[in-house]
């Protein structure tokens, strides 16, 4: 074909960029106002297009006040980085002590272990005996002798 060009990969995906970028440059015009305001009960919301946040602006004894409109995603991402930094933290602190950590004695494990037999023994002699005095109720009583007064 004379005169065709032909386009390689990257110009064509060039080319594609600039297609998707363009609509979304003549949406918004830089002569755009830097605040979009909408009437609500009591006032108006107010929109900065720059930063996102919204205001809610009233007339109070006279003047005009704008008040910042709690943005949650904000306190959200606020708190999830307070929970980041503490998580790494505690991370860096449980290595830290990881390093530390020794495992106990040959002396301390015995002593571990005698405390826990010793509670074993007590504890089965206890369910022995609860037992003799659950049989011991479940036992008929001998008759109470009868008298041959009545």
């Amino acid at each position: 074909m004379a005169g065709a060009t032909r386009i390689g990969g990257a110009g064509l995906i060039s080319l594609l960029a600039v297609c998707a970028v363009t609509p979304a440059l003549a949406a918004e015009p830089e002569s755009a106002p830097r605040y979009e305001m909408e009437r609500v009960d009591g006032g108006f919301l107010r929109l900065d297009r720059q930063t996102g946040e919204m205001s809610h602006c009233r007339e109070i004894q006279g003047a005009w006040v704008c008040q910042l409109v709690p943005d949650e995603r904000k306190a959200y991402e606020k708190r999830l980085g307070e929970l980041e930094n503490r998580n790494a933290d505690l991370r860096k602190r449980l290595n830290d002590k990881g390093a530390e950590a020794e495992l106990p004695s040959e002396e301390e494990l015995d002593k571990a272990f005698s405390f826990f037999g010793s509670f074993m023994d007590r504890f089965a002699e206890l369910a022995r005996d609860f037992r003799d005095r659950m049989r011991n109720m479940d036992e008929p009583s001998a008759p109470a002798p009868q008298s041959d007064d009545i």
